[in-house]
């Protein structure tokens, strides 16, 4: 629209000057006719005076006032004849040059403006044609086009549109495969976290129905494999579907000021059982309490499996610390220990779903650190790791004191 209105001004404002310069030319003709008319009727009046003084002013103006008829026969009266080679003084020749020009001008002007809005109607086609074969392309999911949206009309802003529209389009296909290849490795992933257990269920259970006979410590440490195994699954699908609902949004996290002492210590009290069996000491050092806006359920959990996975790498006799610090930009609760630690190679990984490093546990799955991870982050805050190979590891919980929102 905003091409063809200016389309059309122009040739508005090409026709009124047009029609302002025939309006000049005609009226600068017949005043050029008149003054020429005016001319010969005074030479001619003069020429009457001279040879008839007698005449009045007032015969003489009836005289040129008469029809054309009645001025030649006004004339002949005194001796004047207009068919002797007189001039006519009705000639029209400079008001039929004027016509013939004028009409001439129109002629050309109307051919102009044909060729102009045949030449425009041409560029909108081969616009409109453009535009659909970019169209074609995009739904053949071909995103490599070739849009010149340089100037400002309708035709280069549609072409705008449409190349923001292809980049959206590339990104979604570009996501998409990227989904599409990490579901595909997640599948395989829990089909194998679950195939173990639940094959190692399976068996066990065969043997105990087999055989009747079978002694019942043997028969119950069968049954406590069964249970442990049936654990495993039952930790991994709650985990899956806790990150689901964390991906998908579907998680309403309900904020509130909560105590970092009271996180650490229900922390503490999930992971105490484990610690103990490992023999592995849990120290708290935090200075002055403070509180955390976050949701406690949430924080709590993503706290609890950082503190496990230090548990599971760290051999007995050993300690994770748990402290936490505030300073007047963020708060951060510091879990380290002194395990075993991460490779290099491992450390950039140890977030990803079901992801192992080379010492994990091999009850380990792979989803505690990456489950944690999305619940800081969805809590506003973010996670840092740090680790050397005999040494131990260092994982950092940072959240800002103000939360945006």
């Amino acid at each position: 629209m905003k091409n063809t209105s200016k389309f059309l001004a122009v040739m508005l404002a090409i026709t009124g000057l047009f029609c302002c310069a025939v309006a000049v030319g005609v009226g600068a003709g017949f005043n050029a006719v008149r003054e020429s008319t005016d001319k010969k009727i005074i030479a001619v009046a003069e020429k009457v005076r001279e040879q008839y003084p007698d005449i009045s002013e007032k015969e003489l103006a009836q005289i040129l006032n008469s029809d054309t008829e009645d001025i030649k026969d006004d004339f002949a009266k005194y001796g004047i004849k207009f068919d002797s080679g007189w001039v006519d003084i009705q000639s029209g020749s400079y008001a039929t040059i004027t016509i013939v020009i004028a009409t001439a001008g129109v002629c050309v002007f109307g051919i102009l403006l044909c060729v102009m809005f045949i030449r425009y109607c041409k560029m909108q086609k081969r616009q409109r044609l453009e535009i659909v074969k970019c169209l074609e392309k995009i739904n053949n999911r071909e995103y490599d086009l070739d849009l010149d949206g340089s100037s400002d009309d309708d035709m280069s802003l549609l072409k705008q549109e449409i190349q923001k529209t292809t980049v959206m389009l590339r990104e979604y296909a570009d996501n998409s495969m990227r989904e599409k290849e990490i579901l595909k490795n997640s599948l395989a992933d829990i089909s194998h976290q679950l195939k173990t257990p639940l094959t190692s269920i399976l068996i066990t259970t065969e043997n105990i129905l087999d055989d009747d006979d079978m002694p019942v410590k043997i028969r119950r440490d069968f049954v406590m494999d069964i249970a442990h195994n049936a654990h495993s699954i039952n930790f991994l699908v709650k985990s899956l579907l806790t990150l689901s609902m964390l991906d998908s949004g579907t998680v309403e996290l309900k904020f509130k000021k909560e105590s970092v002492n009271k996180i650490i210590d229900e922390c503490i009290s999930r992971t105490e059982v484990l610690a103990d069996i490992r023999d592995v000491r849990i120290e708290k050092t935090v200075k002055n309490d403070f509180s955390l806006d976050c949701d406690f359920r949430w924080i709590c959990e993503a706290v609890s499996n950082i503190v496990k996975n230090c548990i599971e790498h760290t051999d007995g006799g050993g300690y994770v610390r748990i402290s936490a610090e505030r300073n007047s930009v963020y708060s951060e609760i510091i879990i380290s220990d002194n395990g075993c630690g991460i490779s290099p190679k491992d450390l950039p990984h140890i977030f990803e779903r079901f992801y192992k490093a080379q010492n994990s546990s091999p009850s380990s799955v792979g989803i505690g650190l990456s489950l944690a991870k999305s619940i800081v982050e969805k809590t506003g805050g973010y996670i840092t790791a740090d680790s050397k190979l005999g040494v131990g590891s260092t994982f950092k919980l940072r959240f800002l004191n103000v939360r945006l929102r």
